[in-house]
């Protein structure tokens, strides 16, 4: 009875043994796998690195120039170029008049705005007309002056800052009555043509005016009468398209239509100059239009995209806490809700949060 005994607790105690050794190791795996989770969540924060830079919370505008070395933007009719790295401000441009838009060329390491003025004419009293009459007596008549009109004189004149020169030179200038603002600004870096948008002030209330502008500084009224609600010219070609208030979306004063579509929301153009429109009877269909004119309807994984965003590597539609290229939708570039879209870069995502700091957010 005494040897089953010692037996049994000798079997026992190995049982013990084996189970000890099992709790450490289930204790070790659950201690690291929780370190590890750590872990990993604190290289997720990592992936946001803060820009020692940031910009007013008015600022318009914002865009980046000399390989993003600089960002510049617009405040209170100033233009303004900091130094990304120690967020020193380089330059303030200030001119007579209001600048009113303002772009880059990156690989120029140009600026190119628009500045508004405003001037009164010279005011030219006005007096009444007197015929000679044989009973007027001239010194009996009281003459009234007639009331005076004041007139303005408007223009827009574009002139351009090299961020290394340090030296600003005008462009242009053109006529512009009953100036508004200026809405978009669209710019091909192969035929150097630019086309503006700009909302005037009419009777009704306010109406669009699209100026063409040359490389020789040719200006001309390209469009008016209508509200222009996004722009997009070919790099490779001066071709415009234009969508209309009534969501007509126009190629070269032609309006386009696709089977028995002819209402979109024109999006802008990609890398290969390759237009895209989303259909507004059914948005989940994007329709491209190639360079060769040839039309492709694709499908759009998510419609509920808040904003779009273009330059000149793609098109990118933008989610609360995502960005995709509208030609590789399953590729989601994350980004942390909140942040706002500033541009796309070398892998990288510059993001502005709501502390108006600028962060880089590398795409995986």
């Amino acid at each position: 009875m005494y040897m089953h005994i010692l037996k049994w607790f000798k079997l026992s105690l190995k049982q013990l043994i084996l189970y000890a050794v099992i709790g450490i190791i289930l204790t070790s795996s659950v201690l690291y796998s929780i370190e590890k989770s750590e872990l990993s969540e604190e290289e997720v924060v990592e992936v946001v690195a803060k820009v020692s830079t940031s910009i007013p919370t008015k600022a318009s505008c914002v865009a980046f120039v000399k390989n993003h070395q600089y960002v510049s933007y617009l405040e209170n009719g100033i233009l303004y170029v900091k130094n990304m790295k120690d967020s020193n401000l380089e330059h303030t441009i200030k001119e007579d008049g209001v600048i009113s838009y303002a772009f880059t060329i990156e690989d120029r390491n140009l600026i190119v705005y628009f500045v508004h003025e405003r001037r009164l004419l010279p005011v030219v009293t006005a007096v009444p007309e007197i015929k000679n009459d044989e009973d007027f007596e001239s010194e009996a008549v009281e003459i009234t002056p007639l009331p005076l009109v004041k007139k303005y004189e408007e223009k827009l004149t574009i002139k351009t800052y090299d961020v290394v020169k340090k030296q600003a030179s005008a462009y242009g200038s053109f006529q512009v009555a009953n100036f508004s603002k200026m809405k978009q600004v669209t710019y091909s870096h192969l035929t150097n043509l630019i086309y503006a948008n700009v909302e005037v002030k009419s009777k009704n209330g306010v109406v669009d005016r699209i100026f063409r502008i040359n490389i020789e500084g040719n200006i001309s009224t390209y469009l008016s009468g209508d509200i222009y609600k996004q722009l997009v010219l070919l790099d490779n070609a001066d071709i415009l398209y234009y969508e209309t208030s009534l969501n007509a979306v126009h190629d070269d004063k032609k309006r386009f239509s696709y089977e028995d579509e002819k209402k979109f929301h024109l999006l802008g153009k990609d890398a290969q100059n390759s237009v895209y429109m989303q259909s507004i009877t059914t948005p989940t269909e994007i329709i491209k239009v190639k360079k060769n004119k040839s039309v492709q309807a694709m499908a759009l994984t998510d419609h509920t995209f808040k904003e779009v965003y273009s330059n000149q590597n793609g098109l990118y539609l933008v989610y609360t806490d995502y960005v995709v290229d509208i030609n590789n939708q399953s590729h989601k570039m994350a980004f942390d809700a909140g942040l706002k879209l500033l541009d796309i870069y070398k892998n990288m995502l510059f993001m502005k949060n709501d502390k108006d700091e600028i962060l880089k957010v590398p795409i995986k």
